[in-house]
């Protein structure tokens, strides 16, 4: 990526941007209603020229009428209270981030790229160098996998100082599993297979959460269990998790027909 920029992911708990959009979406559909209610109600007035027939319909819905507003306003209110509340919270931490003193990150959990272990120039007569200079390049550099963790945490953590560094190392990881899940494919694409695999299994060893590794690997990867491929997709703090899962479980499907 051009930008530096950290993938903020959050898994147990919502992010603040999605709790608010969330209590936006119910006032949407509160004003909604309301809207819908008060337009039936000028239809009724409309619609029956008799209003006698009118007042009587009136006083039957009338409080029903009263009691659904009465509902709607006050979900409305409690969604509005809570955005306020969630940006206030998120401000605060923000600010409380961004004073964050800076932290040592020499001994963080960096990813080493194992040269001798992957199959880089094994294979002169294909054209992989799109892939192999990319991994190459990757290994002189530092590379950390921070999934799941937002900018305002990394400064939090590591002080607000550390940020663009962290972001550094963090697109670095980014475009390094990227580079191996493309390097994988191309490589079982061109009938090495098991060198493809090879490259694949590193990948979601470092903690890729791509849904390609995965397939790819349950396809071609004659010792790789779906058990052993679900376990390891179960330690994932990312997003796609769910979607890796739904994949490996739709070839146990397949493979049970």
């Amino acid at each position: 990526m051009a930008q530096k920029c950290v993938r903020m992911v959050y898994h147990n708990n919502e992010s603040p941007s999605e709790r608010t959009i969330a209590r936006t979406s119910t006032m949407a559909i509160t004003d909604a209603m309301m809207r819908f209610l008060f337009a039936v109600l000028l239809g009724l007035l409309l619609f029956f020229d008799d209003i006698f027939i009118l007042l009587r319909y009136f006083m039957i819905f009338f409080p029903i009428f009263v009691i659904i507003l009465a509902t709607f306003a006050v979900l409305r209110s409690r969604a509005s209270k809570k955005n306020a509340e969630t940006i206030s919270e998120y401000l605060k931490k923000e600010s409380d981030a961004n004073f964050s003193r800076k932290k040592d990150i020499s001994n963080l959990d960096y990813i080493v790229i194992p040269l001798d272990s992957l199959p880089i120039g094994a294979h002169p007569e294909v054209d992989f160098s799109q892939f192999e200079d990319v991994i190459t390049d990757l290994s002189t550099k530092q590379i950390l996998n921070l999934n799941g963790i937002s900018n305002t945490d990394l400064k939090i953590m590591y002080g607000a100082a550390n940020l663009n560094a962290l972001s550094e190392f963090d697109n670095n990881y980014t475009t390094l599993i990227t580079t191996l899940a493309n390097y994988g494919e191309a490589l079982i694409n061109a009938g090495f297979t098991d060198d493809g695999v090879k490259v694949l299994e590193y990948c979601a060893n470092i903690g890729a959460d791509i849904v390609k590794v995965y397939k790819l690997l349950k396809e071609h990867c004659e010792d790789c269990k779906i058990a052993s491929l679900r376990e390891r997709a179960e330690l994932l703090n990312s997003i796609r998790k769910t979607a890796i899962l739904e994949a490996l479980d739709e070839v146990v499907v397949d493979a049970q027909a």
